[in-house]
């Protein structure tokens, strides 16, 4: 009898080590993954700024002066693919939020590559540039255009956000 009860204890301490081992590995490949998603998600919002960039300041292309820029309120309109045959500016990708950029990773376990889709949202507004830092215009025209843009994924615990501050220039 005292040595069937030693067999089982035995067996239930052999059984709590591999579990723990399994939990700690699991941990690891959840980490990794994780940290996998959050290296893709930032890839794809800096490809998104420098697309972004590629664009005119303002579509109104005479204006030389912050009071003939688009107003802010104006911007988007909300909605619209990213990748809209109709954006001409900067401030026309305002409310874009419908597209989606598929990359592929490599699963950790498998090595087989694994594809995931990055939802893209991008919000603009007019900001002051100071020595301060950036600061929101309060819908004024200035010289300066702030983009985020936000990266997500089903499988992410949060979303990425860059932002980046495209400036005036003739």
């Amino acid at each position: 009898m005292a040595q069937t009860l030693f067999a089982v204890l035995a067996l239930g301490l052999v059984m709590l080590l591999a579990l723990n081992t399994s939990r700690d590995r699991v941990s690891r490949i959840t980490e990794t993954v994780a940290g996998t998603l959050e290296v893709e998600a930032r890839g794809v919002a800096a490809e998104a700024l420098d697309h972004i960039g590629g664009f005119l300041f303002d579509g109104n292309t005479a204006a030389t002066t912050p009071e003939g820029f688009t107003s802010e309120v104006d911007f988007g309109p909300p909605g619209r693919p990213f990748d809209d045959p109709s954006i001409t500016d900067v401030d026309d990708f305002h409310g874009a939020a419908v597209h989606v950029i598929e990359r592929a990773v490599s699963d950790p376990n498998t090595g087989e590559q694994v594809p995931l889709g990055f939802a893209i949202t991008v919000e603009v507004q007019y900001v002051t540039v100071s020595t301060a830092g950036v600061s929101p215009s309060g819908g004024v025209a200035t010289y300066d255009k702030q983009v985020e843009v936000t990266v997500s994924n089903e499988r992410m615990t949060s979303p990425i956000s860059l932002s980046l501050v495209f400036s005036f220039s003739e």
